[in-house]
Parts: C-alpha cells; sequence; structure tokens
C-alpha cells in the first residue's frame, strides 16, 4: 500500500521512520507517472517491511520540500532510511528500482 503525503507534518512523521522508505514524486498530468503507479503498488506489496509513500508534486503545501530534495523530473523515487536521505532514482524504470531496494533494505 502506498500512502500520501499532503502536508509537512505528515512528510516530517514519514521520515521519522528506522524503515526504509521510499517517497513516489509524481504528478497526475505525468504519463510515466501513472504508468508505473500499478508497479510501485506491487512493490509495496511485495516489500511489506518497505513503507512506501507518494507525494504529489503539485500539492502547494509540499512545493518546499521538493525544492528542497531538488525533484526536478517525473517520477522522482527518493530513498530514506533512520530520517537520513540515501539516494534518488529519476524515472520510472522498475529494474533499477529493484535494485536500488536490494541495496538499501
Amino acid at each position: 500500500m502506498i500512502t500520501e503525503i499532503t502536508t509537512l507534518p505528515d512528510l516530517k512523521n514519514a521520515l521519522d521512520s528506522d524503515r526504509l522508505i521510499i517517497i513516489d514524486f509524481f504528478a497526475i498530468w505525468c504519463g510515466p507517472c501513472m504508468r508505473a503507479l500499478p508497479k510501485i503498488e506491487a512493490m509495496s506489496v511485495k516489500y511489506p517491511d518497505i513503507k512506501f509513500y507518494k507525494i504529489d508534486y503539485d500539492t502547494v503545501a509540499l512545493k518546499e520540500a521538493c525544492a528542497l530534495l531538488k525533484v526536478e523530473s517525473l517520477p522522482t523515487f527518493c530513498f530514506f532510511k533512520d530520517g537520513k536521505y540515501l539516494s534518488r532514482l529519476e524515472g520510472a524504470d522498475e529494474i533499477t528500482l529493484e535494485n536500488m531496494i536490494s541495496k538499501y533494505k
């Protein structure tokens, strides 16, 4: 299951985790984002120990977070663990995403 983050406090709560978390920055108007969503949903079931979140790039309340994380292309997947930024993947390459999950979990 993917949880949508819509506020800055939600984001702070999500980052306050000792588990690996992956945040999918997407937009409804982004074709590759929408095509990747079912695959990300499947990954969230396949990896129940990893917490998956999504942030709509157009959410005004989270524009600052997008800027701080330098999200400039969509989709962008950001990896965090223990509240620390680990890495990112820009684009919807499922194989690379799986490889990154294996590396960080």
